[in-house]
């Protein structure tokens, strides 16, 4: 099924930010919203909602358990779920174009009355880390940086999957710890091509900074 591995279908370029949003969700494990992809994606399918709809329902539940489960690891008491259930419902059973909008509408407020504090996402975003020694984030650290790449480079379309997470103070500092140099602020995306470049630039000369 596609929800389960977005990778498999093939997509057409209009319906990239549908594909990354389902790609993201896979990637911070969470099964709650579940009820409601299925029906935003069988909405779309049968034409009920359009492709705009689908994207503001998929990327409000998106970037809500990037801050809620992916950053700050909060736990449902079983709200979520229902909250999820029932919009699935409202949506499938809504009779009119003005009604699945409508049910579109209620959950991403809800979603949003229920978004963490700043200072616990700060606090979460701030513990982000990535190396050999610091593996366990890395689907999460993939997703938030090529989020920054997309807000840093907006026409310019990537293929996260084909760019790694490359560190600006290598690893092997003497100057940092090796839990600094898996900081979130010390990493970035590059693609096969600007690391193959960066290769060669570092065989003749010193890299620091390159980046």
């Amino acid at each position: 099924m596609q929800i389960f591995n977005p990778s498999a279908k093939s997509w057409k370029s209009e319906e990239i930010k549908i594909k990354r949003a389902l790609e993201a969700l896979l990637a911070f494990r969470v099964r709650q919203p579940i009820p409601m992809i299925l029906a935003v994606m069988q909405s779309y399918k049968l034409k009920n909602i359009t492709k705009k709809e689908a994207e503001r329902a998929l990327t409000a539940i998106e970037l809500f358990h990037y801050s809620f489960t992916a950053l700050t690891s909060q736990r449902s008491s079983g709200g979520i779920s229902h909250m999820y259930a029932l919009h699935a419902r409202e949506l499938m059973h809504a009779a009119t174009t003005a009604g699945r909008s409508a049910s579109i509408n209620n959950l991403t407020t809800k979603l949003k009355a229920r978004l963490p504090k700043q200072t616990d996402f700060e606090s979460g975003f701030s513990r982000l880390k990535y190396s050999d020694a610091y593996p366990k984030d890395k689907r999460v650290i993939q997703y938030t940086l090529r989020r920054l790449y997309e807000n840093e480079a907006p026409a310019i379309s990537i293929d996260s999957t084909q760019m790694t997470i490359e560190h600006i103070e290598p690893q092997s500092s003497k100057t940092l710890t090796s839990e600094k140099t898996a900081e979130i602020g010390n990493l970035w995306l590059l693609s096969p091509s600007e690391n193959n470049k960066l290769g060669k630039v570092c065989k003749s000369q010193p890299c620091d900074g390159q980046i």
